[in-house]
């Protein structure tokens, strides 16, 4: 059953895409190409997502958006930024793998992401001057620090970065923080494909995540205090579920996905 019901989600939220990106794609005929318009179409696409998928997503501060700014959280799944992206409007940081997905490629080229090439020693450096750029043209960024998933307690070491670009352009970090309650099913645990993945999570009838919000935004003149602030902050948050031994031991393993 959790196979079959993972399947029936997974054409339906292709479907769903579809839908949408014929939508979209009317709009540029008759409008012209938005950015704005395109953040606007691309969440009331993943409102329905997340009702597809069974999420249950209970929500503990509040945060209005804040524009221009750096969004950071931590990492557990592949859709964490699709959980962010439901409350905000930016330009995620993704690793370039996603442009051959098919659908979900065109979908993140067409309404804005930012690709980072692991392999590709430059290709960080590019993001940052991306980054700097888009911040300067008022546009919101959000990225995973941590760089990979992780199933630990707390988070995994932050690369700096991001925080680098926010003291340089003097803009606030937001962090958020996913607290999923069924770490086992949840997690990408290192060594599934991508399928492996959506099935375990996905095949079950709900997914049960809270989400924590700053009530005010993280600035520092200095990127490590910026950096250690809110991963302190995340970290905190993450301790309100705990990770199965089992399961937070499998970090040892450090596999990138």
């Amino acid at each position: 059953m959790n196979y079959v019901l993972a399947w029936i989600r997974i054409v339906l939220v292709v479907l769903c895409i579809f839908i949408f990106l014929i939508y979209y794609f009317i709009t540029i005929l008759i409008l012209g190409r938005n950015l704005q318009r395109g953040f606007k179409i691309r969440q009331a696409c993943i409102y329905v997502i997340c009702w597809i998928l069974g999420y249950r997503i209970k929500t503990y501060g509040h945060m209005d958006q804040v524009t221009p700014a750096i969004y950071i959280s931590n990492h557990r799944c592949f859709s964490d930024p699709i959980l962010a992206l439901r409350f905000f409007h930016f330009l995620p940081i993704g690793k370039s793998e996603i442009a051959q997905y098919p659908l979900i490629g065109i979908a993140a080229k067409e309404t804005g992401i930012l690709f980072v090439n692991r392999q590709r020693r430059d290709s960080r450096h590019e993001v940052k001057l991306a980054m700097s750029e888009n911040l300067k043209n008022g546009y919101n960024i959000f990225l995973c620090p941590e760089g990979t998933t992780n199933v630990g307690q707390l988070t995994k070491e932050f690369k700096k970065g991001a925080f680098e670009v926010a003291v340089e352009n003097a803009v606030p970090m937001i962090p958020l923080a996913m607290v999923y309650h069924e770490p086992s099913q949840d997690f990408w645990i290192p060594g599934d494909s991508l399928i492996q993945h959506f099935i375990r999570q996905f095949g079950k009838w709900e997914t049960r995540v809270d989400i924590y919000f700053p009530t005010e935004p993280f600035t520092d003149s200095d990127p490590i205090r910026l950096m250690n602030a809110t991963k302190e902050w995340i970290d905190d948050k993450l301790q309100k579920v705990e990770v199965p031994k089992e399961i937070s031991e499998l970090a040892i393993y450090n596999l990138k996905v």
